[in-house]
């Protein structure tokens, strides 16, 4: 080991003597002064910021509502603090702000924040009511209560609950839900202070209005509150009175007065019910009776009343000691008139009324406002759906084409059909509908012409419906003008002036026919019998490819009609015609032409049934001539009214009405009558056929 050092040492020793070398020099050379030392600068002092000044701050801005400013010192403190101590109360105020500055998305940004970061906080009702608040504000009403079922009522306090309730109420009225409405504002209003139920109380009729039956009877059997009970049970007998349920009225103001006497509306529940009674059918019962028994209908107007006279004189021998009195009125056919009846047949207080004939939708419209049960004889479309106190008892052009072509086609086998009607309402009714119903049964309409219902020749329409009528089409037909001499291109044939025919007679000498020779006859107006390869019109065979004729129209015209038929060699054809035919006029015109026509009608003298002969004798006895549809549709409407009348139940006019809307195959002269689910009579027509000088029945109803 030390060899080794040794050995080293003699190794490096030239090294070394170097090194000591110049270490002596520097420590025999003179001593230099050293500098000054440097004294170091102190780095920058750094400011603390205190973050609960800062939200000190933010606070103190709030409550002045210097809100821009402080929301920008709640977002610092929250981005620089995002764990600080006062981080949840700041996301609540930054949410309140924005609400204030109408920034509601902002704001709920805010507040979900708050309830994602810091679900313990006590702070986060505050923000789940506030997030209701926002929708609430912004209309969002669907938002507002699908979040409403994500608030637990659990972590609520009552003040909380009632705010979240009052805008789930508003909501729903809102989104036109009034039942679920009154629901949560009944709930706000079961648990407001006694001096705040008025408030809430307000809301919860503001309501009311918009509950129909349904609503109000299913919010009853979930009201436990007296007070709210009262004003729904007020309500629901102010509803089932406008719709003529007297009986379910009365109950409901029966209930309100007995149950809870003291209530607000207790009073006005008593009035009613005894205004009802007021109104109530009175014994004995009056019947009003509305006719034009003037002006240019009164024969209708008389012919309905004397069937109305025979029923009530029918019942009154049957039923003495009920006795039921008629007023009649007089329309003129004047709808001012038939109003002001109608409100006069009011005041008497009638049970109900038969009529009118004209002027029936104005009548029908005041009777239905007034809750007056009124049976019409009119032909007019949807007039029963006026309303429900609105019957019509009549003949309807559909109630008679509907069977009519049922008839023809399916059990006389007919298939092609043409109309000739006249171009008017009537006419274009029945055409339409007449052609519509064959469509619809599988036949065909293969010709269709109409005729001013002024007219007594008809040959145009007819020749036209079997093809013998026509008309030269324009680019046949010749422009006759005449060549001047002078016209050096005038045609060297045509050498024939007026001036050539002097001697002849003014009317004459200008017929195109006599200025042309040396030519054939062109074709067109000129054109003679073999040059146009056939017949002339009254040598012409009709082409009649229909089984059946329709024309709706009077018996009157009818009979003008089926002679010209047979004249241009229309034969066997079914004659088809609505109940304006059933006349023995039709048969004294034209018995030749009319035999084995088919018709309709909704009464017919002739039947054999029983009650139809009865009321024929008793008819020919009072009044020495034979009654025909409207006397005995308005004998059978009489006889309804009298027999539902008598009904011991039937206390109120409401109950008449549903009576009659529950009428079920009345046994009538007129045939079997129920009412539609409308007030429509639902009745078939007998098919009547002309068999020699009389009409037979081929279908009774």
């Amino acid at each position: 080991m030390t060899y080794s050092w040794y050995k080293a040492f003699m190794k490096n020793r030239p090294f070394l003597l170097i090194i000591a070398s110049t270490a002596l020099l520097w420590a025999c050379a003179p001593k230099q002064p050293l500098p000054p030392l440097v004294k170091p600068t102190p780095p920058p002092e750094v400011e603390t910021i205190d973050y609960e000044t800062m939200f000190m701050e933010a606070e103190t801005l709030f409550a002045e509502q210097s809100f821009e400013d402080a929301l920008l010192k709640y977002d610092f403190y929250i981005q620089q603090q995002p764990d600080g101590l006062h981080v949840d109360t700041a996301l609540k105020r930054m949410g309140d702000i924005q609400v204030r500055l109408g920034v509601y998305a902002s704001a709920r940004d805010a507040y979900k924040t708050l309830l994602e970061r810091h679900p313990q906080s006590p702070l986060v009702p505050d923000a789940m009511i506030a997030m209701l608040g926002t929708y609430n504000l912004e209309g969002k009403y669907e938002d507002l209560i699908r979040y409403s079922f994500e608030i637990p009522d659990r972590q609520l306090t009552p003040a909380q609950r009632m705010s979240k309730e009052t805008m789930m109420g508003n909501a729903y009225l809102a989104m036109d839900s009034p039942v679920d409405a009154f629901y949560f504002y009944s709930l706000v209003y079961d648990q407001s202070h006694p001096l705040l139920k008025d408030q809430t109380l307000q809301k919860l009729k503001q309501v009311l209005p918009h509950l129909n039956t349904i609503n109000t009877i299913y919010l009853l059997d979930r009201m436990g509150d007296s007070a709210l009970r009262g004003y729904l049970l007020y309500h629901l007998g102010l509803l089932t009175l406008e719709t003529g349920r007297t009986d379910d009225a009365i109950a409901a103001l029966s209930e309100l007065v007995n149950k809870h006497p003291a209530h607000e509306q207790a009073e006005q529940a008593k009035a009613l019910i005894l205004e009802i009674f007021s109104e109530s059918i009175s014994s004995p019962h009056f019947i009003g009776c509305l006719l034009p028994l003037s002006g240019p209908y009164k024969t209708y107007g008389y012919k309905a009343l004397q069937g109305i006279e025979l029923a009530l004189n029918a019942y009154h021998r049957a039923n003495k000691e009920k006795p039921i009195h008629l007023i009649v009125k007089d329309t003129a056919s004047n709808p001012f008139q038939a109003v002001q009846a109608v409100r006069e047949l009011d005041e008497a207080n009638v049970s109900a009324i038969i009529g009118p004939i004209i002027s029936a939708e104005p009548a029908a419209m005041e009777a239905q406002s007034r809750g007056i049960p009124i049976i019409l004889f009119t032909q007019k479309d949807n007039i029963a759906q006026i309303g429900e106190f609105v019957f019509r008892n009549f003949i309807t052009p559909r109630m008679q084409i509907e069977p009519l072509a049922e008839h023809t086609v399916r059990k006389m086998g007919l298939k092609r059909f043409a109309i000739l009607y006249p171009d008017e309402n009537y006419g274009n009714t029945y055409m339409n509908l007449f052609w519509d119903q064959v469509l619809s049964l599988g036949g065909a309409v293969v010709g269709v012409e109409s005729y001013d219902p002024m007219d007594t020749d008809f040959a145009t329409p007819i020749k036209k419906l079997v093809g013998l009528y026509y008309q030269v089409p324009k680019e046949l037909q010749i422009d006759f003008a005449f060549t001047p001499e002078e016209d050096v291109n005038r045609d060297p044939m045509a050498k024939t002036t007026t001036d050539m025919f002097a001697f002849l007679p003014d009317e004459t000498k200008y017929i195109p026919e006599l200025f042309f020779w040396g030519f054939p006859q062109p074709l067109g107006p000129l054109a003679g019998d073999d040059d146009r390869g056939r017949k002339r019109d009254d040598e012409l065979e009709p082409i009649v490819d229909f089984d059946a004729l329709f024309i709706p129209d009077a018996a009157k015209k009818a009979g003008l009609i089926t002679p010209q038929l047979a004249y241009f060699d229309i034969e066997d054809v079914v004659l088809i015609g609505t109940n304006l035919w059933h006349s023995p006029q039709l048969i004294s015109m034209s018995q030749d032409y009319i035999q084995g026509a088919v018709l309709t009608d909704g009464f017919f003298a002739e039947s054999k049934e029983t009650q139809v002969r009865a009321f024929l004798k008793d008819f020919l006895n009072t009044f020495d001539e034979k009654p025909g549809f409207i006397e005995a549709v308005a004998y059978d409407s009489a006889k309804i009214l009298l027999q539902t009348l008598v009904n011991p139940r039937i206390r109120f006019k409401s109950h008449l009405k549903d009576e009659l809307l529950n009428l079920v195959d009345f046994p009538g002269v007129t045939g079997s009558t129920s009412f539609d689910y409308k007030g429509d009579a639902i009745r078939a027509p007998y098919i009547l056929q002309v068999k020699g000088r009389s009409f037979a029945t081929l279908q009774s109803p």
